[in-house]
């Protein structure tokens, strides 16, 4: 599981466009920054992909239409169950 850390304030987006790289592709997704996260109040949960040992893998942010500020905070990358 792929997790993104935001702290929610008035100022934040609420379209924050995250993509995940993983072994069998990429994933878009779209984070509510003005929210606080569901998990902890602090982390949302960019879903549960597959990573290939030995492979170069990304979570990236995009800002360019974002509707207010995106601020990245972290990445928890946790093993599935």
């Amino acid at each position: 599981e792929v997790r993104f850390a935001t702290a929610p304030h008035e100022n934040r987006a609420s379209n924050t466009a995250v993509t995940v790289r993983h072994a069998n592709g990429t994933t878009p997704v779209t984070v509510n920054q003005k929210m606080a996260g569901p998990i902890d109040g602090r982390w949302v949960s960019l879903g549960t992909f597959n990573f290939a040992a030995g492979q170069t893998y990304t979570v990236e942010v995009d800002a360019a239409k974002a509707n207010g500020n995106a601020h990245i905070d972290a990445i928890h990358v946790l093993p599935a169950p």
